[in-house]
């Protein structure tokens, strides 16, 4: 049974397989044909049939992807390892934004003011 909607979306997986493709390799002209020889053989597979099947599919692009910017990255040389990156346990610099600002804004430099009054 055909479904438009998996259908449409299997088409914009395949467009953004191939725009991720042209993008990582750039003026590189062989690795771009290698690519895109492998968008070709992603894209003419059958679509799929369910949404299961076509989050699946989606997962098998990201892996792609995934492994030509990896390939990029290895070849730049740039690819940094946990060892180059230096230790630090300053929670200011941790990837939790919200930790973050709660560690910067606390203890606040002006405590609320205490009435007896209720409000």
């Amino acid at each position: 049974m055909r479904h438009p909607f998996i259908e449409d979306q299997w088409k914009q997986l395949c467009d953004r397989v191939n725009q991720s493709a042209e993008h990582l390799a750039g003026d590189q002209d062989d690795v771009a044909s290698a690519w895109a020889q492998q968008v070709d053989q992603f894209a003419q597979q059958d679509p799929p049939g369910s949404y299961p099947d076509l989050l699946r599919r989606v997962a098998q692009a990201a892996d792609l992807v995934s492994t030509w910017r990896d390939d990029q990255t290895t070849v730049a040389g740039t690819q940094e390892s946990a060892t180059d990156r230096p230790a630090t346990s300053d929670p200011v610099e941790s990837e939790d934004w919200v930790t973050e600002a709660g560690m910067e804004s606390f203890p606040a430099s002006d405590p609320p003011s205490w009435t007896s009054a209720a409000v």
